[in-house]
Formats: structure tokens, C-alpha cells, sequence
């Protein structure tokens, strides 16, 4: 396969002046010219011949016939051009080996060319780089699957595949077009129910995808209930308390990312402040407990506004001021106990979810085994 070295290249038109003029004017032009090289060195690529087999119903994937055994690799971005008039750019989603054939999809059109057809011809200019791509998205993966499962129906009944079959009637292409066989016609409302169920991801390609959170800290203010175990023969209870969190997201779309469902992961610590007293009557006693929370919380936003989550961890309750009975000695012991027994670790998890109620601002609400709250969320 050949490669293209391109540079840059001026055209110089003299003019009619003095040897002198010409030779100072022509020196220069030289100079400038070599500088110039100097800044844009060659650029190499590689070109070879390519042809459409077909693209997906969302046109974004194509499948393509690699007459040159080019094999581009996963990732590379390929320039498709006819004569010197560019095409469209695609980038390589997946190889065929066993078929000659790799699957592209498309990152960049140009005018007078909004679709190619199958068996079309074109110039493939491979830019020679390093790249790692990113994964195929889910709306790609349903595009290859597509155009896989194609294949498939296209071989012949020797087992053999060919590329110039032509079905008398594709479920897929002719759709709402086409009469399907034993002349019943294709209900229009139900092929408009059928697009209408692409996602929203077919629409657009993963470099639009706008992200519905930009945001890495989370910071709530909250108020609620907090869980703490005093000592028999008194149960585990709840304590009107309130409290501050702060989380960092660590990881965005680990699992989905949709134009309306995307996911993150984030890691979020939590302290909390309630006062318990008369715990026992007979004692007169008052504690001051501070509670740290550490998570890890699992968050999916369903919209702009609305997200869900579900966390777990571990908290452990600090008694930071008591007071109680200085006599007799029983009354003292109980004293300690229950401070003991208020000082103590315990399991954190739940689930919540939080709405947008204005820029940067949520409303946040948990539902938890050591919390039971409701706040506001800010967003940076």
C-alpha cells in the first residue's frame, strides 16, 4: 500500500523588477518556505481501496469491504475519499477477519455526501497514530449486532456468503416501505411506534453525548434521624440529629452512558451531631455523640433532574461530652456502661435519591439502616 507524504507548498509569481529586487524577493520566499517545513513536517498515511457492503437503520455504522486486506486496526480513523473529494471519516469499531470486512462508524461528514450506498467505492486514507479507543457504546454494540446478525441471513444455502445477494424482501430496510410477503401491508402507525423506540443514543453519535452530571463534589446539608444502640435493657433507637457529607465522584458512566441513563461512583464521608439525655431517668444523664459515616455510593441519574442511589459502609458513634451521677458506685457503673455501649460501630447502608430544584442545587432524601434524613445538596 502506498504512502502519502503531504506538505505544504507555496506558489511564487514574479514579477518584471531589478536582479537584485528579484534575487532579495526569491531569497526570502526560500527562507519562509524552509521555516515552514520546519513547522508542519510530512504527514504519512496510509491508502487503500475500500467498498460499502451496507450501514445500520440509524446510519452511523457502516460495514465495509477491505478489497486490500488493509486490516485497519481497532480505533484508527479512516478518511474515505473519491478522487480528492473527501467522503466521510469513520472511525474502526471491529474487525471481520474471516470475512475480509471491518465495521466503522462515522465521526465526521462533508457536504454533498450525507450517505453512502452499498457497493460504492472509495479511497481510504489511514492516519498512522496511536490511539486507544474507547469502548463500543451501546447503541454501536446494537448497530454491530445488527449488521452481524445481516450476515448471517445473507449466506447462501451452500454456506457460502455473498455479497451481491439481494433479499426480496428485508424486514429491516423495507419497512413501512415495502409490502412484506403474501401482500400484507406493513401497519405505518407500528413502524412509527418501532422508531420511536430507538434510543436516544441512535440519534446522536457518543462524541455528542452531553454528560447530564459535570459536577465531582457532592456537599449536603442535612437534617434526620440517626441510628445508636444504648445498652439493655433499652433497644436500638433513632436520634434527631444534623449533620454535613461531602463526596467525590471517582468514577463516571462505569456502566451506562445514554443520552437519559448514565451512572457514577463516588466515595462520600459524613459527620453528624445529636445530644441524648435522660437516657436512664434515674440517672440524670446527658451525652454528646458525634457520628462519622464513611461510604461508597452507587448513583444513577435517570434525567437532568432526577437521580437514584444506593450506598454502603461503616460508621462508628463518638461520645464527645457526658455527663451523669458522681455516687453511688452502681449508679456511676451504669453511667459508664451506657456511655460505653452510645460509643459504638455500626454497619451504614440504604438508598436515597435526589431532584434538581435550581442551578447547582439538589433536594437530597436517605432511607437508611444508620440514617433517616432529608437535606439540600450542592453541586461544584
Amino acid at each position: 500500500m502506498p504512502v502519502i507524504k503531504a506538505k505544504r507548498l507555496g506558489d511564487v509569481k514574479p514579477r518584471r523588477m531589478h536582479l537584485f529586487a528579484v534575487l532579495a524577493a526569491v531569497g526570502s520566499i526560500l527562507t519562509g518556505l524552509c521555516a515552514h517545513a520546519e513547522e508542519l513536517p510530512d504527514i504519512e498515511a496510509k491508502s487503500y481501496d475500500v467498498s460499502v457492503v451496507r450501514h445500520s437503520k440509524s446510519g452511523k455504522v457502516y460495514l465495509f469491504n477491505d478489497t486490500q486486506k488493509a486490516k485497519p486496526p481497532v480505533g484508527r480513523i479512516l478518511l474515505l475519499k473519491q478522487g480528492s473529494t473527501p467522503a466521510m471519516a469513520f472511525r474502526v469499531l471491529k474487525s471481520y477477519p474471516d470475512s475480509g470486512q471491518f465495521a466503522g462508524t462515522r465521526v465526521r461528514t462533508y457536504p454533498g455526501k450525507t450517505e453512502l450506498a452499498p457497493g460504492e467505492n472509495f479511497a481510504a486514507l489511514e492516519k498512522i497514530t496511536d490511539f486507544i479507543p474507547p469502548p463500543p457504546t451501546e447503541a454501536e454494540k446494537a448497530d454491530l449486532e445488527e449488521l452481524e446478525g445481516a450476515s448471517a441471513a445473507s449466506k447462501s444455502a451452500s454456506g457460502e456468503y455473498r455479497e451481491d445477494e439481494v433479499l426480496p424482501y428485508d424486514p429491516e430496510l423495507d419497512a413501512g416501505s415495502s409490502p412484506p410477503p403474501g401482500g400484507v401491508a406493513t401497519d405505518p402507525e407500528a413502524a412509527d411506534h418501532e422508531e420511536d423506540e430507538d434510543s436516544d443514543d441512535d440519534k446522536i453519535s457518543v462524541e455528542e453525548i452531553e454528560p447530564l452530571d459535570t459536577d465531582l463534589n457532592w456537599l449536603t446539608f442535612t437534617l434526620g434521624f440517626i441510628r445508636n444502640t444504648p445498652p439493655a435493657p433499652l433497644s436500638s433507637g433513632y436520634f434527631t440529629g444534623g449533620g454535613i457529607r461531602y463526596a467525590y465522584t471517582i468514577k463516571k458512566t462505569p456502566y451506562f452512558r445514554k443520552a437519559k441513563l448514565q451512572d457514577s461512583i463516588a466515595l462520600e464521608g459524613s459527620i453528624f451531631y445529636y445530644q441524648v439525655s435522660n437516657l436512664t431517668e434515674s440517672l440524670s444523664d446527658a451525652y454528646t455523640i458525634v457520628p462519622i459515616i464513611g461510604t461508597i455510593r452507587y448513583n444513577l441519574l435517570v434525567s437532568e433532574s432526577l437521580g437514584v442511589f444506593v450506598y454502603a459502609g461503616i460508621g462508628k458513634n463518638n461520645v464527645v461530652a457526658s455527663t451523669g451521677p458522681d455516687s453511688p458506685a452502681s449508679a456511676v457503673e451504669d453511667f459508664e456502661t451506657s456511655r460505653d455501649a452510645l460509643g459504638s460501630i455500626f454497619p451504614a447502608f440504604g438508598a436515597g435519591f435526589t431532584y434538581r430544584i435550581g442551578p447547582s442545587w439538589d433536594a437530597r432524601f436517605d432511607l437508611g439502616f444508620d440514617v433517616i434524613s432529608g437535606g439540600l445538596m450542592l453541586r461544584f
